[in-house]
């Protein structure tokens, strides 16, 4: 587990020559709740910046039938709508699938094709739309028992001291779940920035490369040129043979 926000902050002053605090979220001077809400800005703009693999979940969703009593007798009810995760902040691109995962969702279906679907009789032709709406998942037409499989980010970057994520900093005791020297920058540059310290501008050239590089770690690559060696690489024979 990572330092807790009030090292982190004590450290940004520290490192610019000013005075550790006892607290900061439960101070009552103006400065102690700038850095805090400095902090819970920085970490939302960490977070919007790219799809995290710390923060990648998935789920799956099975449609939902109900049998309502209608004026000419009993007809099934199929639920269209499903709410999102509490903690959800975008899906991962073409990540949505259906049944065994082999059927890619049509989503996000184009506003024109999905409302011609919804305001006609036309049938989706085998293929599963999907749109978000507001908070919820709706499906067109879907099948009862389908499931529907779909990556998303959580905007849960922060562990509170009883080992709860959540999205803002809210205690002196909390810990961020990302990169933290990311973070320590980042909160750097922006108190520099609104304290109209004269470094600040070379503070967030730094803490920009440093967001390059931990997407860099984050991401991972593979090996570009050279020989990359497997497991199961073929038997080697040597292409010289002495006479």
């Amino acid at each position: 587990m990572g330092r807790i926000l009030k090292d982190i902050l004590n450290d940004v002053l520290s490192q610019s020559g000013f005075l550790m605090k006892d607290s900061f979220t439960g101070s009552a001077d103006i400065d102690d709740l700038q850095m805090v809400a400095i902090a819970n800005r920085v970490a939302t703009e960490i977070k919007n910046f790219y799809p995290w693999s710390h923060l990648r979940k998935s789920t799956f969703i099975t449609v939902e039938s109900d049998i309502v009593e209608g004026p000419n007798g009993a007809v099934e009810w199929v639920k269209t709508g499903y709410e999102l995760p509490a903690d959800f902040a975008a899906f991962m691109p073409d990540s949505m699938r259906e049944g065994d995962g082999g059927r890619k969702v049509e989503f996000p279906t184009d506003n024109d094709e999905w409302y011609a679907l919804q305001f006609s009789d036309v049938g989706g032709g085998g293929v599963q739309y999907a749109q978000r709406i507001g908070n919820n998942l709706v499906l067109h037409s879907p099948t009862v028992g389908n499931r529907i499989k779909y990556g998303w980010v959580s905007k849960y970057a922060v562990i509170g001291g009883d080992g709860v994520a959540k999205e803002r900093f809210t205690n002196d005791t909390d810990t961020w779940a990302l990169d933290e020297t990311v973070l320590t920058l980042g909160i750097q540059a922006h108190w520099a920035q609104t304290k109209l310290l004269p470094q600040y501008e070379e503070w967030f050239k730094n803490y920009s490369m440093k967001v390059t590089e931990a997407i860099g770690r984050d991401a991972g690559a593979k090996t570009i040129g050279g020989v990359q060696r497997r497991d199961n690489r073929s038997p080697y024979t040597p292409l010289y043979l002495p006479s």
